[in-house]
């Protein structure tokens, strides 16, 4: 039997490092995934004339008889055709005809479709500005598309469709998560790393920022000034906090620590923290997210403080991976404070961790498409 072949096709060029979101982390993380399945990958990543040249190439292989086992795409948080850098549309029609192409060819089409944001209520008040006129209509085009480009879309949880039945009822959904790398961190679980902390439970979170908004860290602020033994440390992009700290100030000191670190610095401050947050103001669309950084703090044995609710939440619910709860002050201290006097909590999340974390590495998530994409191909 011969090595298993896919084609991985990216209409943009991720930027992991510069720009450390889950849009530009998650294809890298994949692609990994499935060379570490075993599989040989035929890229097609980049601005479109790159991918103009690199899909004539895979056409050529096709229709002499190059067999791959599935095409996986994932989109970009803008209309497919304005994704170069310039948002120039060069080639509108180009990747949705080559997924029709695929799929002519016996190649069934698998898409990671990331951002449903401007179906929300929440997307109303943008799509009345300039950018919405021109965002929301090319958002639909791409749908329509997809309705004979694709076989299958993967979305990022199970309460993705609930909440956008009236966009995505004519695809077949898988839901598909972000992912683990099981490296080193995970053999650091020891019972002493509560302990090493002198009885400061050490709170960590990393990403966004802003005030009065999807990412205010007001509450936390103000939790973490209340509570003896607690410790914040936050990893946010250096311009962002620029513009907020003044709002901040009133509450830094030296219980809170800022930090604009990247990559393995970054993951320092994971290996040295107890807990991780994604404690955020409840939105219609904070209940479908599944964020990249719930399994960066997982795969660090970080039990993750979330909120009810949520697809996070259910996550770590059903894996026993940390704590959900709702969204108040109040709520907030109770179970920090719970955390603070009964340490033996915090350690045996982490043992849950790891072994969350073992069963959700992006190799599994890689292995999930094969096998779905697979059994449309058996259907067809």
């Amino acid at each position: 039997m011969g090595q298993r072949k896919c084609i991985f096709h990216l209409p943009f060029t991720p930027d992991p490092i510069n720009r450390p979101s889950g849009t530009n982390i998650r294809p890298g993380k994949m692609l990994q995934g499935f060379k570490d399945g075993g599989y040989d990958v035929f890229e097609i990543i980049g601005e479109s004339n790159y991918r103009a040249k690199r899909i004539r190439e895979a056409k050529k292989l096709i229709n002499n008889g190059e067999t791959f086992d599935f095409v996986y795409s994932e989109s970009e948080t803008m209309p497919t055709m304005l994704t170069d850098k310039d948002h120039l549309p060069r080639h509108p029609f180009m990747d949705f005809a080559f997924m029709r192409f695929c799929r002519s060819h016996g190649v069934p089409v698998g898409l990671f479709y990331r951002d449903a944001y401007w179906l929300s209520e929440e997307y109303a008040h943008i799509k009345k500005g300039f950018k919405g006129r021109i965002s929301a209509p090319l958002f639909r085009y791409d749908l329509l598309q997809y309705r004979s480009a694709v076989d299958m879309l993967f979305i990022p949880s199970r309460e993705f469709t609930s909440l956008f039945r009236s966009g995505l009822k004519e695809f077949s959904t898988c839901p598909l998560p972000s992912g683990t790398v099981i490296s080193e961190p995970l053999a650091r679980y020891a019972q002493d790393r509560v302990s090493s902390n002198r009885g400061v439970l050490k709170l960590v979170y990393v990403g966004c920022i802003t005030v009065g908004d999807a990412y205010d860290m007001t509450m936390l602020f103000e939790t973490v000034r209340e509570l003896d033994c607690v410790e914040l440390t936050l990893c946010v992009r250096e311009n962002e906090w620029c513009n907020v700290k003044e709002h901040y100030a009133p509450y830094l000191t030296d219980k809170v620590k800022i930090f604009h670190l990247k990559g393995d610095k970054m993951k320092n401050l994971l290996d040295e923290a107890d807990v991780g947050l994604l404690f955020f103001e409840p939105s219609q669309y904070r209940r479908l997210c599944m964020p990249v950084k719930l399994f960066e703090y997982i795969e660090h044995g970080l039990p993750v403080i979330s909120l009810r609710d949520t697809s996070a939440g259910r996550f770590i619910n059903e894996n026993e991976c940390g704590w959900t709860t709702r969204y108040s002050k109040e709520a907030l201290l109770d179970l920090v404070g719970s955390l603070v006097s009964d340490p033996m909590r915090v350690v045996q999340k982490k043992e849950s961790c790891k072994a969350a974390a073992a069963r959700n590495t992006w190799e599994d998530r890689a292995a999930q498409v094969a096998r779905c994409l697979s059994e449309v191909k058996n259907l067809g």
